[in-house]
């Protein structure tokens, strides 16, 4: 009897037990989805206090994270980072877990390799196209 027990309690637990590996991925793309739109407010924050940075197109030089010198586009970091010169947003966010793929000159992609299929368990960062828009970060959990 008390294996039969044993057996419905284990019937019901395993199901939770197999899916937690998936909800820890969305958590993952929900934790780097926040760093990032964070780490836009604060570039775009420091770009506003800088003489000559907040302008259509590039802006004049200024000092970023980890006292790097660079210039924003538009006012925010575009999604490839070309230091010394430009400021990508990989140079303005720190995130574990993810490895981050600059796919083009405006497009960086934070992607958890662990997913059975990284490329829909992931972030996208893409810079702003025109000035007064903000960046667009778009999160894909559908792979995770």
């Amino acid at each position: 009897m008390a294996i039969v027990i044993l057996g419905v309690l284990g019937a019901f637990a395993l199901p939770g037990l197999i899916d937690t590996g998936s909800q820890a991925r969305v958590a993952q793309v929900n934790s780097t989805a926040g760093a990032v739109a964070t780490a836009v407010s604060i570039a775009a924050s420091k770009c506003v206090v800088t003489a000559g940075c907040n302008v259509r197109n590039w802006s004049l030089p200024m000092r970023g994270p980890d006292r790097k010198i660079g210039t924003m586009f538009n006012g925010y970091p575009t999604g490839q980072s070309r230091l010394p010169s430009y400021f990508g947003i990989r140079d303005w966010v720190d995130v574990k877990g993810v490895s981050i793929h600059e796919i083009n000159t405006s497009i960086t992609q934070f992607r958890v390799d662990t997913a059975p299929d990284p490329m829909n368990c992931m972030v996208i960062y893409h810079e702003v196209v025109n000035f007064g828009e903000q960046p667009s970060v778009t999160k894909l959990t559908s792979g995770c």
